[in-house]
């Protein structure tokens, strides 16, 4: 677990584990996180592993912003969050050392997920 400015990042290797964590505050904008819920949730059923499965939470343990990625060759998906969110969120798995061959989310999150990524990594992620 890594943490900054009061944040935590949260790495998981299980899908179930994950969506049990991150499933309460993600089904409050269902309509936003559907394609991310269920693409776990098919995972899940399947009993296949994800490539990534990550979570930002703040002090109190709430959820911040959260992020799948099923084979390392996909990009990362991002639930909603604040564009501050996003930049933290970003900072954070930059320096975990993750790789990313891009990311997609709602917007305007995902934008400043993605200049925030670009200026640790460089310009084609």
């Amino acid at each position: 677990m890594k943490t900054q400015f009061g944040f935590s990042l949260n790495l998981d290797t299980d899908p179930k584990i994950f969506l049990e964590k991150v499933s309460p505050a993600l089904e409050r904008e269902a309509s936003i996180h559907s394609f991310f819920l269920s693409l776990t949730t098919r995972y899940v059923q399947n009993h296949k592993p994800m490539a990534l499965l990550a979570h930002l939470a703040n002090s109190n343990g709430e959820l911040i912003a959260a992020g799948i990625q099923t084979e390392t060759d996909r990009v990362l998906i991002i639930s909603n969050c604040t564009e501050a969110d996003a930049i933290t969120f970003s900072d954070l798995l930059s320096e975990d050392g993750v790789r990313l061959p891009g990311v997609n989310g709602p917007s305007p999150a995902v934008d400043s997920f993605a200049k925030k990524w670009a200026s640790h990594k460089g310009p084609s992620f």
